[in-house]
């Protein structure tokens, strides 16, 4: 049996906004059994930007029912099921965040339709809800409420499982994650927030002065390996000194190694090794060009720019950008190692396209 949910929220940060309005379907592999929906005061204003984009205003949440007061019949709605959900780390980890924030745990097993999607139905440009329901004409009547998208998810869901995914759906149910042991002073649901896609990460002490600059193709992953298993005497001297972890989403491990070097150079974290070497460049394209790459979501995509062969910069394009990458390029200084980092990815076709430039 599977919980098919979707949520709204008051942002994107599930440790700092609230959720405003969640649907859940009850669904047995092949139809829907039972469903629960119900807008939620989140006990806050709703920016103007997210209520333009949901619908959702202050009037209508008012008078409905805060997070504690449906958090049973949520529970009930979900147990003994598997979480199913649409790009699901988000809808997860705003639900678990509000569960701890009463003192309980959440945790289900988990199928995210975009991973499903793509081993269903491998190829496609986006995996946006979207961009599916329009492909496969899968009609959405409210987009942005939880309604709207927890049934077009539905509809997904059934398609897929109707397209061979009844098969292989169990490889993609991601169970939930153990609690693991931190330091005192990090709290437990930062981790429960922590992405599972490319990026940098932040280790800061007391003072937030920057203790160490990491990166790693699962920010997650790498983050719990670095504090639980990691046994060299320098990680524990850090563990010792750790306050707070931040973060941040770069799509692809090729533009994260670019960012980490340069924020290396930008704050000489006392914990990391200094560069004292720079890599031999194998100069595998010397015109100028966009290397294109992942983005962070499937809405989008980076682009690193070449200036005869030498990384000058870089940005993110959404796929409906008006705008080109020039009008949006954030400069890099020229450095022998990120663009040795980019000639690489070129030599190992770790790109998805180029666009030649000159």
């Amino acid at each position: 049996m599977f919980a098919i949910t979707d949520i709204e929220t008051t942002g994107g940060n599930a440790l700092t906004d609230k959720i405003t309005e969640i649907a859940i379907y009850i669904h047995d592999g092949i139809k829907v059994v039972d469903e629960y929906a119900t807008l939620i005061n989140p006990g806050r204003s709703i920016p103007p930007f997210v209520q333009n984009l949901t619908g959702i205003t202050d009037d209508m949440v008012a008078d409905a029912p805060a997070f504690k007061d449906v958090a049973d019949e949520i529970r009930r709605f979900t147990e003994a099921y598997i979480f199913v959900a649409h790009s699901s780390q988000f809808d997860y980890s705003f639900i678990r965040q509000e569960f701890k924030s009463l003192g309980y745990d959440f945790a289900r097993p988990s199928i995210c339709t975009v991973s499903f999607s793509r081993k269903v139905m491998p190829g496609y440009k986006s995996y946006g809800l979207s961009s599916l329901c329009e492909r496969h004409n899968i009609e959405n009547i409210s987009r942005h409420r939880a309604t709207g998208d927890a049934f077009a998810t539905v509809k997904l869901f059934e398609m897929l499982m109707s397209n061979g995914g009844n098969e292989i759906y169990t490889s993609v149910i991601k169970q939930p994650v153990e609690e693991i042991q931190l330091p005192d002073c990090i709290r437990p649901e930062v981790m429960s927030t922590l992405p599972t896609r490319a990026g940098l990460f932040y280790f800061l002490d007391k003072n937030e002065e920057i203790l160490f600059i990491g990166r790693g193709s699962n920010i997650r992953k790498s983050i719990v390996t670095f504090i639980t298993k990691t046994r060299h005497k320098k990680s524990f001297r850090i563990r010792e000194e750790l306050h707070d972890i931040r973060f941040e989403e770069t799509g692809t491990e090729v533009l994260a190694a670019i960012l980490e070097y340069y924020e290396w150079k930008k704050y000489q974290p006392r914990y990391n090794s200094r560069q004292t070497r720079q890599p031999h460049l194998h100069r595998n394209y010397s015109g100028s060009a966009y290397i294109v790459f992942k983005g962070r979501n499937d809405e989008e995509e980076v682009f690193i720019r070449l200036t005869n062969g030498q990384v000058t910069g870089f940005t993110y394009m959404s796929h409906s950008s008006q705008a080109g990458p020039e009008d949006l390029i954030i400069p890099l200084p020229i450095d022998t190692y990120t663009t040795s980092v980019v000639q690489r990815a070129i030599s190992r076709k770790y790109y998805k396209r180029m666009v030649i430039t000159g």
